[in-house]
């Protein structure tokens, strides 16, 4: 008798692919998580689904050797693309894609949160209305509702900023996740 519920899985399925996502935009990668990223076949089980993304990672990891200035160069470009406001630059708040008052988008999605038992943790001292954090938390009714608005527009300025086949290939994966 299979007792698995393929909903249950579905369901947990999502949860990780949203955890995975949330890592990325969340914090600097570490060399085991970029090293985890690069795996042939976490690519090769990506390209299945996520063909355009894959293939910039694919790309990206043959070109990789694992030595520590390219290491320090993906770290830089996160801090590039998501840190600090100069021209590479890719805004990972709700609110930066939103009319209207910044503050008032960010404390709507902290409503949300509250209202739906999610609680930031104390170390968290960023928006709440950050991508990786809105990732983290996310519900069908907050993905139609916050993700699914802005987050593919993001990830089309990633692309086009990005210098490196690393974070294209990430964004073009979450923008295949939300409908590429």
């Amino acid at each position: 008798m299979n007792t698995k519920n393929p909903y249950l899985e579905l369901s947990q399925a999502r949860g990780n692919m949203y955890q995975f996502f949330s890592a990325i935009y969340l914090r600097e990668p570490s060399k085991d998580f970029i090293d985890s990223i690069l795996e042939r076949e976490f690519i090769n089980n990506l390209s299945e689904i996520f063909k355009e993304g894959a293939e910039c990672l694919k790309n990206f990891a043959e070109t990789f050797d694992g030595k520590l200035e390219q290491y320090e160069e993906l770290v830089m470009e996160y801090n590039s693309l998501f840190k600090v406001p100069l021209e590479q630059y890719v805004a990972p708040y709700e609110s930066a894609w939103k009319e209207g008052l910044l503050y008032i988008h960010a404390f709507e999605v902290k409503k949300f949160y509250e209202a739906n038992g999610f609680s930031i943790s104390e170390d968290y001292k960023d928006l709440p209305d950050h991508v990786g954090l809105e990732l983290e938390s996310a519900q069908k009714k907050f993905f139609e509702d916050h993700l699914i608005k802005w987050v593919p527009n993001l990830c089309e300025e990633i692309i086009k900023k990005s210098k490196s086949d690393f974070y294209k290939g990430i964004a073009r994966i979450t923008r295949g996740v939300f409908g590429d």
